[in-house]
């Protein structure tokens, strides 16, 4: 059940930083998907597990591929236990801890950010 939640987390952060990057507020893009404002938070937040059709939707939307959107959450999910070395772990806990108050969803937030930053093309 944990793998489901962080898959999902991990999923909620590439759509939010694709979103991002398409230049679309989560308003607009809300609209786009006949959704609520507050729909698209959840999703972007892990709390709200979108449809395969809804994803589909988004794809077009943001002009990525299937792969794009679902694949590379999972290499980022595998990728993490190579990029990421102990020291480096122990620093993102302690940047959280520091910054966000080591929440466990800022760690793993902070542990995207900086995987996405080290696969980027």
């Amino acid at each position: 059940m944990e793998e489901e939640k962080e898959f999902y987390t991990n999923l909620g952060l590439r759509i939010k930083a694709l979103r991002e990057k398409s230049n679309l507020k989560q308003e607009s893009f809300a609209q786009l998907l006949g959704l609520s404002r507050a729909s698209v938070v959840n999703i972007e937040k892990g709390r709200q597990n979108p449809s395969f059709f809804l994803i589909n939707r988004m794809t077009k939307i943001l002009g990525v591929t299937f792969d794009d959107l679902i694949i590379k959450v999972d290499l980022i999910e595998s990728q993490e236990e190579t990029l990421i070395s102990p020291s480096m772990e122990s620093m993102i806990k302690g940047i959280a801890e520091k910054e966000f108050k080591e929440s466990p969803e800022s760690v793993n937030k902070l542990r995207s950010f900086i995987v996405e930053s080290l696969t980027a093309n």
